[in-house]
C-alpha cells in the first residue's frame, strides 16, 4: 500500500474494551468475514457520532469489527468462522506479496483511488447512481426493500442506445445465486444479477414471464441463456451470462460498450472467501483482454467510467472500449445493525 510505511505506528484505533490496534501486514489471505453494510462504514467514521455534521475521526473501524463478529457468533447467523473478536483484522494491510496480479495491474494501468459514493446509503442505490449520472430520485433505501416500482431515470444504457452506440452487460450469476438457472428453483431468482433491472428501461430487454405469452421483440424465452422453464423474456443481443462475453471476444464480436455484472457477499469484497477465488474470474477476464488489446491494438479498461460523450466514431478495434464492473453485495446488515 503506497504511502503507508510512515503510518504504521501513527494510526490505529481501540477496540469496546479499550485494546489498541495500529496497522499491520497481513501474514495471510484468510481473515474473518467483515461487514460491508452502510450502517457500518458510517459508524467507521465516527464511532458514536452520526449526525451530518460530526467529526471525521476514523476511529470506528475496530469497533465495527468487533461488534460484527461478535454479533455472528453469538446468532450464528453469518457465515464463516470468527477467530477474531477483539476486531483487529480490520487494520490490516496487503502488499504485493499477496496482492502480485493487481499490483502489476495498477502498474500498468490508471486507477480511479479517490471515487466517492454519490449517495450516502446502500450498495444498490449508489450503482444506480452511477448507472443514471448521479441520481436515485430520492431512493434510499435497497430496490424492493421499499416496495416501489423500478425507477423511471435516464441512463448510460438509454444514452447508448440514443447514440447508436452498442452495448452488452453480462451477468455472472441469476438473482438466486445460481451460475446455471437450472440449478434454482424460484422462478423469479432466474433473473439475471444487476441493478440495471431496478430501472424501467430495463424492461425493454429482460422482463419476468410468468404467464409464459410471447415475448416481445426484441427479447426471447430466456431459454436462450440456459433457463429452460423460459421464465423471463430477455433480450441476448444486449444482457447475456459471462460465458458469453468469451464467446464474443473469441468471435471478434465484443459491443462498444461492454458492462460485466458480478454479484455476491464475497466476490469483490471479502478476503475471507479468498481474495483468489473472486480474483481467478476477474483475472481470467483481465487477461483475456489484454490479449485481445495486443491484437486488435486498443483496449481501455474503466471502472465507473460512466460518461455522456460516448461516440460512436471512437472505435478502437474490435474490443470493449469500457468494461464497466459493478458488484451488489449480499451483506449481514442485520447482524451489524445488532452490533451497532
Amino acid at each position: 500500500m503506497d504511502g503507508i510505511d510512515d503510518k504504521l505506528t501513527t494510526i490505529s484505533n481501540t477496540n469496546d474494551e479499550g485494546q489498541t490496534f495500529n496497522l499491520f501486514k497481513f501474514a495471510t489471505t484468510c481473515i474473518d468475514d467483515e461487514s460491508s453494510a452502510w450502517l457500518a462504514s458510517y459508524g467507521d467514521v465516527n464511532t458514536y457520532d452520526f449526525a451530518a455534521n460530526r467529526p471525521i475521526l476514523m476511529n470506528g473501524f475496530v469497533h465495527n469489527a468487533e461488534g460484527y463478529a461478535k454479533s455472528c457468533v453469538a446468532s450464528n447467523a453469518c457465515s464463516g468462522q470468527f477467530t477474531d473478536t477483539a476486531g483487529q483484522r480490520t487494520m490490516g494491510y496487503y502488499d504485493q506479496g499477496f496482492l502480485n496480479y493487481y499490483y502489476y495491474m495498477a502498474s500498468q494501468f490508471a486507477l480511479s483511488d479517490r471515487w466517492f459514493s454519490p449517495v450516502s446509503t446502500y450498495t444498490a442505490d449508489n450503482r444506480i447512481a452511477t448507472l443514471t449520472g448521479g441520481t436515485t430520485q430520492g431512493l434510499v433505501y435497497t430496490p424492493g426493500d421499499d416496495g416501489l416500482p423500478q425507477l423511471n431515470i435516464a441512463n448510460i444504457f438509454e444514452e447508448l442506445d440514443q447514440n447508436n452506440v452498442s452495448w452488452k452487460l453480462y451477468f455472472t450469476v441469476t438473482q438466486g445465486f445460481c451460475a446455471d438457472p437450472d440449478d434454482c428453483t424460484d422462478p423469479g431468482s432466474k433473473l439475471p444479477a444487476t441493478d440495471f433491472l431496478s430501472l424501467s428501461y430495463s424492461t425493454k430487454y429482460v422482463y419476468e414471464n410468468p404467464s409464459g405469452a410471447q415475448c416481445v421483440a426484441p427479447t426471447q424465452p430466456s431459454s436462450i441463456v440456459g433457463d429452460t422453464t423460459n421464465s423471463y423474456c430477455i433480450d441476448p443481443s444486449h444482457i447475456a451470462p459471462i460465458s458469453q462475453f468469451f464467446t464474443d471476444l473469441g468471435n471478434n464480436a465484443l459491443a462498444k460498450v461492454c458492462f460485466r455484472f458480478p454479484r455476491g457477499h464475497g466476490m469483490f469484497l471479502h478476503p475471507f472467501v479468498g481474495v483468489f477465488a473472486r480474483g481467478a474470474r476477474f483475472d481470467q477476464v483481465q487477461q483475456k483482454l489484454a490479449g485481445e488489446d495486443q491484437a486488435a491494438g486498443g483496449v481501455q479498461v474503466a471502472a465507473h467510467a460512466l460518461g455522456k460523450d460516448a461516440h460512436a466514431g471512437d472505435d478502437v478495434g474490435h474490443a470493449c472500449e469500457q468494461i464497466i464492473g459493478e458488484d451488489r453485495r449480499i451483506g449481514q446488515d442485520d447482524a451489524l445493525d445488532r452490533a451497532m
